[in-house]
């Protein structure tokens, strides 16, 4: 799954600086979140949401409504979104 995760996120061709993961798969299995780690070249910073699902789809309705940058870090660069099974970017 990670693999071709990462396909996709290459694909893309843009770069990002760190990788957000939600749910419990990823929460509760620190080899996955390893894996993630080794196979994106990047830190994962958990979500700090307990209702990710929702959270989630209330990011990915934003982004398709065109409203603002919902996560954002300091430089203003956006992270790249990454939920079992779900997977996202926000790009704005």
């Amino acid at each position: 799954m990670v693999r071709i995760l990462y396909e996709c996120y290459k694909k893309m061709g843009k770069e990002r600086r760190f990788i957000i993961g939600s749910g419990n798969a990823i929460k509760r299995n620190k080899v996955l979140q390893e894996i993630i780690q080794q196979t994106f070249q990047m830190d994962l910073k958990l979500s700090p949401y307990q209702e990710e699902a929702s959270y989630g789809a209330a990011l990915l309705s934003m982004k398709a409504g065109g409203y603002g940058r919902p996560v954002k870090d300091a430089n203003k660069s956006q992270p790249v979104y990454f939920s079992a099974p779900a997977f996202f970017c926000l790009d704005r």
